[in-house]
């Protein structure tokens, strides 16, 4: 193996002088101080404590799993249910008290409505 010519440079050294003596300020962009500062406190998140973390991994890994996913989606089905049970029950009780104090008015207007015990 021959070793390689290395490539002639021309040796200007007006061209070496102007190279070494130019020089660009540098300028940033405006506003770029507060883009980074937002950049910053978009990406930084508080910090999980590891036990929250682990558990919550734990739950969802588990949760992969028919045996674990069936009844948890069930339950939360039941807590639906039940919720919106007690919101119904709870619109009709008012309505309730509505509808009687509307009764009463039109049988004696003069009369005023006993305020009734809320739950």
């Amino acid at each position: 193996m021959t070793p390689r010519a290395q490539p002639a440079t021309p040796h200007d050294p007006e061209l070496s002088q102007l190279l070494r003596s130019w020089h660009v300020p540098p300028t940033l962009p405006p506003c770029f101080a507060s883009k980074v500062h937002q950049r910053i406190l978009q990406t930084h998140t508080p910090p999980w404590p590891q036990f929250w973390l682990g558990l919550a991994l734990q739950v969802l890994e588990r949760l992969r799993q028919p045996r674990f996913a069936i009844p948890y989606v069930s339950g939360l089905i039941l807590l639906g249910a039940l919720s919106g049970s007690w919101q119904a029950q709870s619109a009709s009780r008012a309505d309730s008290r509505d509808l009687q104090t509307r009764y009463l008015a039109s049988i004696d207007p003069y009369q005023m409505p006993r305020p009734q015990p809320g739950p």
